[in-house]
């Protein structure tokens, strides 16, 4: 047997499996057509053919199915080597992560686990299959999957305990309550996807040292994955460290190439830092493979814009704008474009588009105050300009206090600045976040308890308005 290369190891497994189970095939077809003629006397040209059978016709017919039966018991067990022989490939693939080769096994250990004495072997299958669809993010199936697993009698501790990792992986970790430590002693190949959901959970309340920490131990256990290297990224990109933000992602796209997001915020990252070259280098290998990526066309024609090239840019946000009309994004980087051109009634019409639902973005108002004026319309603009002259002063302390936060995180006033800054001059939902990380280290804070009661009457939702009232007239 010729020996296969390390490299295609599992392609050479599944061949040898196939071709055992052709070569059984053709010996159980071979069988057949020998048997088929067992009982049946070779005649000679010149001989007389007998009257009637020497041998019984009941002998005859039970021997015939005596050997029918043992060729489909023969056939049984093949059948259930191949089930078993998948799943273990399958089981050493996830263990590898090798995602795609374990989907492969498991795909063929579902094509064949039809045979009754087969269910502990079914079941096993599809409590595989819901791992790898859990690996692969898609989350929406696992539950179903392993629920039916479940039926088959699936191991319950198993189950249970993948449950919680897709738990983890979907971001409530209230559900998992005690069970949060024990699952990361107990992760292995499992790791990154904890560490994952772990690192976007602490993210998403702000707090970068614990984040930091996992992503340590994240990069150091598995050096070959991206997603530590795109998340450090992510943390410094909200810090305002633009140049350890790209050095960072510089080293997701090195390992994985093809990474959109790595891409996309390695682009936004240099053009913070007004690098509209190397920003349109990394929005171009987005483009290539996904001509209209929304996100793509729209940061590139900002690096358009700034290059004078506005023809393109132009197209590229009308191409947007066409399939999304109201995609905030497009319409402000659109009134831009054409306020820049000196196109003030064109620019008016897109910020007053985009501004619904965005009332607290200072430099939106401010562009639009500028195109109002420019167009005749100085008292109309006037609004827009006092609530920017109110907000410079806390937009520019801003880089400076989450640099601070980062070394104090648990400075509970400190983070509720940020977040009344946030909240009131930059993005509502941006805000959001950062007032319920400040509840994360202190529950009952009055002041951010006031400030998510405004923001839930100002969202219509007047049932966690008055929730939040109530809590911060406690204190």
């Amino acid at each position: 047997m010729k020996t296969c290369p390390t490299s295609e190891g599992d392609y050479c497994w599944q061949r040898l499996v196939w071709d055992f189970a052709e070569s059984t095939t053709d010996f159980l077809r071979r069988s057949a057509t020998s048997l088929s003629l067992l009982g049946t006397r070779p005649t000679m040209t010149n001989a007389p053919i007998p009257a009637a059978s020497s041998r019984p016709r009941r002998r005859r017919f039970a021997r015939r199915a005596m050997s029918w039966l043992a060729l489909l018991g023969l056939a049984a067990v093949l059948v259930v080597m191949v089930v078993r022989v998948s799943l273990w490939r399958a089981v050493v693939a996830l263990h590898q992560r090798q995602h795609e080769t374990a989907q492969r096994w498991v795909s063929a250990a579902a094509a064949l686990n039809w045979l009754p004495g087969l269910k502990s072997d079914r079941a096993e299958t599809i409590y595989l299959q819901a791992k790898v669809w859990r690996r692969l993010g898609q989350l929406e199936r696992v539950g179903p999957a392993l629920r039916q697993a479940q039926q088959l009698g699936f191991d319950v501790a198993l189950l249970e305990r993948e449950e919680a990792y897709a738990l983890a992986q979907d971001g409530q970790f209230q559900k998992l309550g005690a069970r949060w430590g024990r699952l990361i002693v107990d992760s292995g190949s499992d790791a990154p996807e904890l560490a994952d959901a772990y690192v976007t959970f602490c993210l998403a309340r702000f707090r970068f040292a614990e984040a930091e920490n996992a992503l340590k131990s994240w990069s150091a256990d598995f050096p070959e994955d991206f997603r530590p290297y795109r998340q450090r990224g992510q943390i410094h990109f909200v810090m305002q460290n633009w140049g350890e933000c790209v050095v960072s992602l510089e080293q997701a796209t090195r390992r994985a190439p093809q990474d959109v997001s790595s891409r996309l915020l390695k682009a936004q990252a240099h053009l913070k830092q007004l690098q509209f070259e190397d920003a349109d280098r990394e929005l171009a290998v987005v483009l290539a493979t996904d001509p209209n990526h929304a996100e793509a066309l729209i940061l590139r024609a900002t690096c358009w814009s700034h290059r004078g090239e506005t023809d393109q840019a132009r197209a590229a946000l009308r191409t947007v704008l066409e399939h999304e009309p109201n995609r905030f994004s497009a319409l402000r980087e659109l009134g831009l474009l054409e306020l820049k051109l000196g196109h003030h009634q064109s620019a008016v019409e897109a910020f007053e588009r985009a501004l619904p639902g965005h009332e607290e973005d200072a430099e939106l108002r401010q562009a639009l105050a500028k195109a109002l004026t420019a167009s005749g319309r100085a008292g109309e603009a006037e609004p827009h300009f006092a609530f920017m002259e109110a907000a410079s002063k806390s937009l520019l302390s801003l880089p400076q206090l989450t640099t601070r936060l980062a070394s104090e995180p648990a400075n509970v006033e400190l983070r509720f600045e940020v977040a009344q800054i946030v909240w009131k001059y930059r993005s509502r939902s941006e805000g959001l976040l950062w007032l319920k990380s400040t509840l994360e280290f202190a529950p009952t804070h009055a002041g951010t308890h006031a400030l998510l009661a405004e923001h839930y009457r100002w969202a219509g939702n007047h049932e966690l308005a008055e929730q939040h009232a109530r809590m911060a007239e406690r204190e």
